[in-house]
């Protein structure tokens, strides 16, 4: 059985690194192109539009968190805690930002009166 040579643990080294780094260089063109993110919705065809999206998150404090879910020209008002999930209000019809943020203060509101009692 043949001893490595410095050499040898040189072209290693370098053929280890060059892998690495076109596995990086693929990764980031996959990113920059939207195939990472298009690989996890199968059935979605490409150029259709998205029909699910996170349009925004507030936290009501520590524990909770308020989202807004849009799907399609709908938007759902979801409460989030440990303790478990509730639908605020559903079937928003899509949203200007004056009556979003209506929403989003009325709901503090009656999260902060549901705390208190």
């Amino acid at each position: 059985m043949e001893e490595l040579s410095l050499t040898d643990y040189g072209k290693f080294l370098l053929s280890l690194l060059f892998v690495l780094g076109l596995i990086l260089l693929i990764a980031q063109v996959a990113r920059k192109t939207g195939f990472a993110t298009s690989l996890g919705s199968v059935s979605r065809k490409m150029g259709t539009p998205r029909r699910l999206g996170l349009t925004e998150v507030i936290p009501v404090d520590n524990k909770r968190r308020l989202i807004l879910v849009r799907r399609d020209d709908q938007e759902h008002l979801i409460l989030l805690g440990q303790n478990g999930d509730l639908v605020v209000e559903s079937n928003i019809q899509g949203g200007g930002d004056a009556k979003t943020a209506e929403l989003f203060t009325l709901a503090r509101e009656t999260v902060d009166e549901e705390a208190q009692r």
